[in-house]
């Protein structure tokens, strides 16, 4: 531990004990006092301290919405089945002139908090144009569950070396489909809210979505190359998915605090919108395991809760806080978060030695009740002996240290003298070390 307290403030008092032998000696007793205690330290954060920027990504400011452009595309179709079109500027979807036309697309993921509840995700893509001028047509999404590569895809492989193993692609639910009116530069969307869900729980691998219709016309939609090359329906025309969820990000702690036992700390929060019950809980073993604080109810997008710091000594200590439908069971858990890094959490303790006192006369062979009092539980208490004012010293024993009122029931030596100590600290171990 960083902070060690040492406990040594040493009182004479004028007493003896008589032993088997003739004469007398002093009894000295020792009553520790603690240092000064350690500044602390406070590292406070931001709750998108770690925002993902790059060209793929687009993470807005407001908490709980991200645009997520395509990092691959490409459209398959059975007219020239060993065709790769990974590079092509449209994604054809439908069935023109005798042929059948697929896309295929992957978004990254990743950046969604895992677990998070999604309100709701939505893929776009720009339809440049239609093979009808009138009408209606139906286009599937449907996931994908085997991987592509965009400059090897074609109906009959799924990379360079796999085939599919159907041709035309492989696709399972679940499955989002949408009616399109034909008209040019048609914004299409697609409600993949339970795909992305799926993602996010785990529930499957995000391997990408397959766009395909059995209707007898064919949409062209901008593919993430086509989009910047002109001419172009908007300023931005690539292929994305918006996603909305709930999220909830622990400010305080953010990492690096040292904490003291029975002080007050406010644990901090934000969450994308008010509603619902936070329940938080502390760990001191790094994450592996939580004890519950409270569970309050959420009224804003910004909360806090004033937190008396229990008596547990560690530096791996972290928060956890849910944002869930309501306290106990059973409550639908929104989102999860945890504190970006470990905190610390020290006891000052306080111990005083009451017995012996001055004037008392302790018999050599007799047994003696050793008292005092410490300001809290936790750690170890180290018993000493001294018959020779200090110079050295006898450990008569180490035992759990309860706090409050507690004493030992000790066998007093046969020896003889005028100079001795008893002394009591607390130690982290059995094993002498101090705090």
């Amino acid at each position: 531990m960083s902070s060690r307290l040492a406990f040594f403030l040493v009182i004479l008092l004028t007493a003896t004990i008589v032993g088997s032998m003739q004469g007398t000696y002093d009894v000295l007793t020792s009553f520790p006092s603690t240092k000064s205690p350690k500044g602390s330290t406070s590292s406070l954060g931001t709750w998108f301290k770690d925002l993902r920027r790059n060209s793929e990504i687009q993470t807005m400011m407001d908490m709980g919405m991200q645009t997520i452009y395509a990092t691959e595309d490409a459209f398959i179709t059975d007219v020239t089945p060993d065709t790769n079109y990974g590079s092509d500027g449209y994604l054809h979807v439908g069935k023109y002139d005798g042929g059948t036309y697929r896309a295929v697309l992957y978004f990254p993921l990743d950046s969604i908090p895992a677990g998070a509840k999604i309100k709701e995700a939505r893929l776009y893509l720009r339809a440049q144009s239609f093979t009808s001028i009138s009408g209606t047509m139906s286009i599937r999404a449907k996931r994908l569950p085997r991987g592509f590569t965009e400059n090897c895809v074609t109906w009959r492989k799924r990379t360079c070396t796999q085939d599919w193993l159907h041709e035309g692609g492989d696709h399972v639910n679940p499955t989002a489909s949408t009616t399109v009116s034909f008209s040019d530069c048609l914004l299409v969307n697609w409600d993949i809210t339970e795909f992305v869900q799926g993602v996010v729980n785990g529930d499957y691998e995000n391997y990408g979505l397959m766009l395909l219709s059995e209707d007898p016309f064919r949409a062209n939609f901008y593919s993430r190359e086509g989009a910047s090359v002109p001419p172009t329906c908007s300023s931005d025309d690539r292929p994305r998915i918006v996603v909305y969820y709930m999220k909830i990000s622990l400010t305080d702690p953010s990492g690096g605090e040292d904490l003291k036992a029975g002080e007050t700390f406010t644990i901090k929060w934000l969450t994308s919108e008010p509603g619902g019950f936070v329940e938080l809980y502390y760990s001191v073993d790094g994450g592996a395991s939580y004890h519950l604080i409270d569970c309050v109810p959420n009224p804003s997008t910004s909360g806090s809760y004033d937190w008396t710091v229990p008596t547990e000594d560690s530096s791996i200590c972290k928060i956890k806080a849910v944002w869930k439908s309501s306290c106990g069971t059973p409550s639908e858990e929104y989102c999860t978060d945890v504190s970006a890094g470990t905190f610390k959490i020290t006891t000052e303790y306080e111990i005083h030695l009451t017995a012996p006192t001055a004037g008392e006369t302790i018999t050599a062979g007799e047994t003696y009740r050793i008292r005092w009092e410490t300001s809290a539980p936790g750690n170890k208490v180290e018993i000493r002996f001294s018959y020779d004012g200090g110079f050295s010293w006898t450990k008569i024993d180490c035992i759990d240290n309860t706090g409050g009122t507690m004493s030992y029931d000790w066998e007093v030596p046969e020896i003889e003298s005028s100079n001795c100590l008893i002394e009591v600290k607390v130690i982290s171990n059995c094993f002498g070390m101090f705090l």
